[in-house]
């Protein structure tokens, strides 16, 4: 917790004027959630404690050596219903991934797989039994000895497998979801600016062109404050000139007549309709900088267009009227015959950099959202491993008595860890094949052409990383028992 709080600044500052957060971010007093945190572990810790003391208080000591030595097959009736009803709800909410969910569905791309992981978990002593028998397949053809010694460990003890499995499971899922789910917006953002744009050349920067050159379509960037029953929100808006701007982009409405927007009008785009429930005859409250309040009639409601037209359109004469000092970003422009402009793109270049800046945020924002994420879980892998592997110390020296040597047990532990692992990954890999091509399908439902990135590297690599956590955690305490300890401490 102390790291986290001493990264915060770190983080912030890296995260500011950026497409995250275009202004300064500061950090909030931590002592709020550090005293929520504190009183939540201290809770959870001693409601643990209580449970397990009046649980082991009601074992007579003939039933303690039985549950000691082999573990019960079955689980509670109540953690069976929890994972069930938790199981329902990952359902109910990957039915509602679907194209008519509009910005629902980033939260529920990272909502739904936690869900899931919590499902899993709960159910993992019936689903890791079964699962370990299939992937053992290959592995008891393989070793033979060491690798049936490992199946058998694993499916014998569902609870301590379920256990050593439910952090790679959580990391794996929740990671790999988000990964996939991101680089998909990606891909819908990329045809999204592709189909949006008409013109065949942009204009960087706030360079004036003359009429000569073709039409120009410069619009003015201004900022305001929509006002709500509850809330203010600043928001980005553009001043076009709806007759030049119609044919440089496809701003065909869905609703209503751009022609109209003149005065003291706006047009919205489709995810701001639908978020708002906005329809056009509408009046929406806003201030402008100079603090001046106006009421903007909706007159169109137009296709989303990310980044290439904001999602609040007014008329030129306000945005002038309103930003005096405002200049173009960036002009589309249909060139007249012959005619040569400086500073000058193609659309295609101009889209591709767009495309990959979007990209470059949402590879920050991952980073910003699962790296102190998946420091948690890659530091509750290695301790779960080494926990259960430094309490079967008496297990091992046994397996020494029957004429194991050191190599063996090492091998089967290998084995063993590494079955967890790929059960584990399994589990994480279906929740993050499911939730990616249901989010695929409601980002892109409509498009045409949308190409297909998968980031194999960052995927793999969080795969490798939790197998050789998962292999070096299990193997690096087996080793200093077997090193440590002798086969004359199996009468202690």
């Amino acid at each position: 917790m102390r790291l986290a709080q001493l990264a915060t600044p770190l983080l912030l500052r890296k995260a500011s004027y950026t497409e995250l957060a275009p202004v300064k971010l500061e950090p909030a007093s931590p002592w709020v959630p550090l005293a929520i945190a504190v009183g939540a572990g201290l809770l959870v810790a001693m409601l643990g404690a209580r449970s397990a003391a009046r649980r082991a208080g009601r074992v007579g000591p003939i039933d303690a050596l039985r549950e000691a030595a082999l573990e019960p097959p079955r689980i509670g009736p109540v953690r069976i219903v929890f994972g069930l009803l938790f199981l329902a709800g990952s359902i109910t909410l990957l039915t509602l991934i679907r194209p008519s969910t509009g910005e629902g569905v980033m939260p529920l791309a990272m909502f739904t797989p936690m869900l899931l992981v919590i499902a899993l978990t709960l159910l993992a002593p019936l689903v890791v039994p079964w699962i370990s028998r299939l992937w053992a397949l290959p592995l008891t053809a393989w070793t033979r000895v060491s690798g049936s010694l490992a199946r058998s460990n694993v499916v014998a003890a569902p609870r301590r497998s379920a256990s050593l499995a439910a952090p790679i499971l959580a990391i794996s899922a929740v990671a790999g979801s988000m990964v996939l789910s991101l680089s998909f917006a990606a891909d819908s953002a990329e045809v999204t600016i592709r189909d949006s744009l008409r013109a065949p050349i942009v204009v960087t920067g706030s360079a004036k062109l003359d009429a000569g050159v073709g039409t120009v379509d410069a619009g003015l960037p201004l900022q305001f404050v929509r006002i709500d029953q509850d809330s203010a929100e600043l928001e980005d808006a553009e001043g076009i000139d709806p007759a030049i701007a119609t044919r440089t982009r496809n701003l065909t409405p869905l609703s209503g007549d751009l022609i109209k927007l003149t005065g003291n009008t706006v047009a919205v785009s489709k995810e701001v309709s639908g978020f708002e429930h906005y329809e056009v005859g509408d009046e929406v409250p806003v201030t402008f900088l100079d603090k001046t309040a106006v009421k903007l009639r909706i007159v169109a409601i137009v296709p989303d267009a990310f980044g290439v037209t904001p999602s609040f359109l007014v008329p030129l004469e306000l945005a002038r009227k309103y930003a005096p000092t405002a200049e173009p970003q960036r002009s589309f422009v249909l060139p007249a015959p012959g005619v040569t402009i400086d500073h000058a793109v193609p659309a295609a270049e101009w889209e591709a950099e767009q495309a990959e800046g979007v990209r470059k945020g949402n590879q920050f924002g991952l980073i910003m959202l699962l790296g102190p994420a998946a420091l948690y879980s890659a530091i509750a892998i290695a301790n779960t491993l080494l926990m259960g592997s430094l309490q079967r110390r008496h297990e091992f020296i046994t397996s020494r008595l029957l004429g194991a040597t050191p190599a063996q047990i090492r091998r089967m532990v290998l084995w063993e860890s590494s079955l967890v692992g790929v059960v584990a990954l399994s589990l994480g890999t279906a929740i993050t094949v499911t939730v990616g091509i249901l989010i695929r399908h409601a980002m892109t439902s409509g498009m045409t052409d949308v190409p297909v990135t998968v980031p194999w590297g960052v995927l793999l690599g969080i795969a490798g990383l939790c197998l050789t956590l998962a292999v070096g955690s299990a193997l690096a305490p087996t080793t200093y028992i077997l090193r440590r300890s002798q086969p004359s401490a199996a009468v202690e």
